[in-house]
């Protein structure tokens, strides 16, 4: 089979480096050893440790006592946790292989628990590792968090920074730090301030300054960022019926930063 990274052909993505940790990789590699500790029945022969290990290409020792398991699963933990040369993709290959040859359900269910809570965008699948976030979007994020505009630059690495938070995301903070992406960026475009400075009063004046959107789209976008912007909005604490959940972050951030590349593009393609 091919691995996580050949399969995608993975070159970069800054966004899930970040969240590619020493602890992360540690947590993944000891839910495995103990998931294989608990389920070989021979020590004297070659375990699932080894077989995974053979086909990432890590030398180890064949194991003809417990003792030669146990120098293996210690080559294991530290290959990858050894962050100096380990590329942040490693380790997804390493989970799809081990689930490969353990066609293990409760492993699959561990990973999954790991990589959620530790931030990452993947999530294990019929034992393949998929993103939550495909390129494109994750390319859009990238786009929104590096325009020449530094207010809006903040706002998305913030709302990233939350939402990838290993111990504690803050989702409800993302989603407000997204909101304030596009509606710092429409400030640049539509040049108010005080109370004229609000998103749903702002998407109207975006077409009397020269940057025109649809008047469906707009009431669209309208709708989409209104319960982030009256009175019952997220900005106004326990608004969300149970608290924000990660897929509200994720999605606002998306949406975000699309609606925040595509703004630029107009108002830009105006000015020209």
């Amino acid at each position: 089979m091919k691995v996580f990274s050949k399969r995608n052909n993975i070159i970069s993505n800054k966004l899930d480096a970040k969240v590619i940790s020493k602890t992360f990789n540690l947590r993944v590699i000891n839910v495995y050893i103990v998931y294989i500790e608990n389920n070989i029945v021979d020590w004297g022969v070659i375990t699932e440790i080894e077989e995974v290990m053979t086909e990432l290409g890590i030398e180890y020792e064949i194991p003809t006592f417990k003792m030669q398991n146990d120098y293996n699963i210690l080559r294991l933990r530290k290959y990858y946790t050894d962050m100096t040369r380990i590329q942040w993709y490693e380790i997804y290959d390493f989970i799809e292989k081990s689930l490969y040859i353990s066609k293990g359900k409760e492993l699959e269910k561990n990973y999954n628990r790991i990589m959620e809570e530790e931030g990452s965008l993947y999530r294990i699948v019929n034992g393949l590792v998929v993103p939550i976030i495909n390129d494109e979007e994750i390319e859009s994020i990238q786009n929104a968090s590096s325009t020449k505009y530094e207010s809006v630059n903040n706002h998305i690495e913030k709302a990233v920074e939350l939402l990838q938070k290993r111990q504690n995301p803050d989702f409800e903070n993302s989603i407000k730090e997204s909101i304030l992406a596009v509606e710092s960026l429409c400030v640049i475009i539509a040049e108010v301030k005080g109370k004229e400075n609000t998103l749903g009063n702002m998407l109207d004046l975006l077409g009397k300054k020269g940057t025109y959107i649809h008047a469906s789209l707009r009431e669209a976008y309208k709708k989409i960022y209104g319960y982030a912007s009256d009175e019952k909005g997220i900005r106004h604490a326990g608004a969300i019926e149970n608290g924000a959940k990660r897929e509200d972050a994720i999605y606002m951030l998306v949406s975000c930063s699309a609606f925040v590349n595509y703004l630029i593009a107009k108002y830009e393609d105006k000015k020209d």
